[in-house]
């Protein structure tokens, strides 16, 4: 990913301590630990390589949770595609698993974000991001307003507030979570129009009806 040029200034000769303006994009990466080498060559270039392994390390302990909670085999949900900025493709931004290896508490929609894209490759269509909702309270995208509000008018749901991405109480929860979803989204799945009018519903703020299926 080309990030422009920039000027690098010197804070104090002799010091060996210099500036470089990175794009704003990068504003959340500070204070992260970087390799600095240099590359004699026709054209010599500066290389930083960020220090990304705790954030790595969160990442693969949250999905061991996850697996562990829904009854998967270990190793059953591949890292996410990782990106600098939002995309239009599923994956997760860097800022949000730097984000979850910090202590807790961690935002409700982070742990959301991590959890949708995490989730993403098993159950029905949909069953990530609900699941996401259902288990921390915050939508994890705008693509998925309409679908996490039959869910609110369904089962219970948390206020979305900060958690614990690591704690008992986020975990302990899910697979009860996790089969009441499954049932719901098996019955929708046998009844797309049904599915498409509570979508429609959902969407302009009306009553979700819901009568006759798995609540």
């Amino acid at each position: 990913m080309e990030l422009g040029t920039r000027g690098i200034r010197s804070s104090g000769r002799g010091s060996g301590s210099i500036e470089i303006t990175l794009p704003s994009r990068l504003r959340r990466l500070s204070g992260l630990s970087c390799r600095v080498s240099w590359h004699d060559a026709p054209t010599p270039h500066l290389r930083l390589t960020p220090d990304l392994g705790p954030a790595l390390a969160a990442l693969a302990r949250f999905q061991q949770l996850l697996s562990q909670a829904l009854g998967w085999p270990a190793g059953a949900s591949p890292p996410p595609d990782i990106r600098l900025a939002a995309t239009n493709q599923a994956g997760l931004l860097w800022d949000d698993v730097m984000a979850l290896s910090r202590p807790a508490p961690h935002e409700a929609l982070v742990i959301s974000r991590i959890l949708a894209a995490s989730a993403h490759p098993h159950g029905p269509e949909g069953f990530a991001p609900a699941l996401a909702f259902l288990a921390t309270g915050a939508v994890p995208g705008a693509e998925h307003r309409a679908d996490c509000a039959i869910v609110a008018a369904a089962f219970s749901t948390r206020a979305a507030a900060p958690l614990d991405g690591f704690g008992e109480a986020l975990w302990q929860a899910m697979p009860r979570q996790a089969r009441a979803l499954t049932a719901l989204h098996r019955a929708l799945a046998a009844d797309p129009a049904r599915l498409e009018q509570l979508r429609r519903a959902a969407r302009a703020g009306g009553r979700i009806d819901l009568r006759g299926l798995p609540q």
